[in-house]
């Protein structure tokens, strides 16, 4: 699929997963195009995290703030790309993917298992993600109704920690609005460009 990891840097997240007890190591990732010449510019929630905590080594967050981690940044994926993380067998064969999300199943796992999941973030880089061109029906039409099922599902089951309910009581209301206002400015752009192109 033109994604690489470096030998070297397996070894990394291994010995890093194991000496840590993670259960999911994160790391970033360089992007390239399908052609193989530097991909457009896209930063994941992982290498944002490890800039504002200014980690210099692999550091372990407790399960809350990882389930945080992952609403509050959907539909982007904490974990950034899978070809540049390991995760823990026994934990991810309990916990497949989902696959109603579209390409977004890592974004998904982590808010479905986020609350039992030891996640580590290392600022070490040493692989390469080919950014493929994907069709829009690939994702899901409606990311807040995504967000708000996967929050019903979650309450349900009475997962949500102290974090997580200021996220729902303060953050989501303003998500929500957030990306409707932008949803319905993108309809209108596209609606009125042919007459701004005339």
């Amino acid at each position: 699929l033109g994604d690489v990891i470096k030998r070297d840097h397996l070894q990394h997240l291994i010995e890093t997963g194991c000496r840590l007890q993670a259960d999911v190591v994160v790391s970033n990732a360089r992007i390239i195009a399908e052609d193989g010449s530097a991909g457009r510019k896209r930063v994941w929630p992982a290498p944002k995290l490890i800039r504002a905590f200014g980690l210099k080594s692999p550091t372990l967050f407790n399960p809350p703030a990882a389930q945080y981690f992952a609403f509050s940044a959907y539909p982007l994926a904490i974990l950034g790309s899978s070809a540049a993380n390991i995760y823990r067998g026994v934990h991810i064969r309990a916990r497949p993917f989902p696959l109603d999300h579209g390409h977004g199943g890592d974004a998904a796992w982590m808010l479905r298992y986020g609350h039992e999941t030891r996640f580590c973030l290392t600022p070490l880089e040493g692989t390469t993600f080919c950014l493929h061109k994907k069709k829009a029906a690939d994702d899901p039409p409606d990311f807040n109704a995504k967000l708000t099922e996967e929050i019903v599902n979650l309450q349900k089951s009475s997962e949500v920690s102290d974090l997580m309910r200021i996220f729902i009581d303060k953050e989501l209301p303003m998500i929500l609005a957030c990306r409707l206002l932008q949803s319905r400015l993108r309809q209108q752009w596209i609606r009125d460009l042919p007459t701004a192109i005339k």
